[in-house]
């Protein structure tokens, strides 16, 4: 496996250095997600939560390569998505000469023709409001699964949530045939 898959703070050197301004940014928020927490159980079970990629966005922006434009795609790209840059060669070249995996972006010369990106999770669109509800409103009347859309104005560490999916993993642990109320004395009943 390569050096970019194998953690969140591989890919947050490799953004870093592609995108210094957002270098101390992309440092914390690799921390924050990279993880597999344990949560608190009751007796007899075992929980545990992650974060995981959502798959693939769709880049768009009628503001050009600016702060935010950038955060979305460095923040999609260190929490493992796939990213398909419309009407963006300069930024494409950008990243994969900064060693991310061609694999890992995309192109795309009109809306239209990014729909056929593999696993299409969502939109990340960097523009004015009006315009961010206009597209919102084509991309939900479009066939198909629903997308999520990332619109945001302020650049913080929460930006990173909008391009992950957490999971959960549930094992009970009491034995088949066990006593149950085991499994109550932990959540207080």
């Amino acid at each position: 496996m390569s050096p970019w898959m194998q953690s969140a703070q591989n890919r947050a050197q490799t953004l870093g250095a592609i995108f210094p301004d957002l270098a101390d940014l992309m440092a914390y928020v690799a921390v924050e997600f990279d993880y597999e927490r344990t949560l608190p159980e009751p007796t007899g079970e075992l929980n545990r939560l992650r974060s995981e990629s959502r798959g693939s966005f769709v880049f768009i922006t009628d503001e050009g390569d600016c702060d935010n434009y950038r955060a979305y795609v460095a923040m999609a790209l260190l929490t493992g998505n796939m990213i398909c840059l419309v009407d963006n060669g300069d930024m494409a070249s950008r990243l994969t000469l900064g060693g991310v995996p061609d694999a890992a972006v995309y192109q795309a010369a009109d809306l239209d023709s990014a729909w056929a990106t593999p696993r299409v999770s969502g939109v990340a669109y960097c523009g004015p409001r009006e315009q961010a509800r206009a597209l919102n409103r084509e991309i939900a009347a479009r066939d198909g699964g629903i997308l999520q859309f990332v619109w945001r104005d302020v650049i913080d560490p929460h930006l990173a949530l909008r391009f992950v999916t957490e999971r959960t993993l549930t094992i009970n642990t009491a034995a088949i045939g066990g006593n149950a109320d085991l499994l109550g004395i932990g959540s207080g009943h």
